[in-house]
């Protein structure tokens, strides 16, 4: 298995246990504990470590890449509740990840 197939893998089975209304309510619940919706300046290192383990689960999901960024931003703007962020980021595609 070449390591694009393995991201690819680890991308899908991330986003199959979080798709289920179950598995978004956790995921919102995690997001939460990480601050991640917060609108408070952040500057404990604690507070900033919790929201990078928000944004990394995020990105085994396959939905926090930097090809992504207008989206999630777009998403970030848009939707007024946890549960609405987390249904549309689902939506976004598995990214190909390809050799140069």
């Amino acid at each position: 298995m070449t390591e694009q197939e393995r991201l690819e893998t680890i991308n899908l089975k991330y986003r199959n246990v979080f798709k289920t209304s179950d598995g978004q309510f956790v995921l919102a619940d995690i997001l939460n504990d990480c601050q991640f919706f917060s609108l408070s300046d952040m500057t404990d290192p604690s507070d900033i470590a919790r929201l990078n383990m928000g944004k990394r689960i995020l990105g085994k999901m396959g939905t926090w890449e930097d090809l992504y960024a207008e989206d999630i931003t777009k998403i970030i703007t848009e939707e007024r509740k946890p549960q609405g962020f987390i249904a549309r980021i689902l939506k976004l595609p598995i990214p190909v990840r390809r050799n140069n």
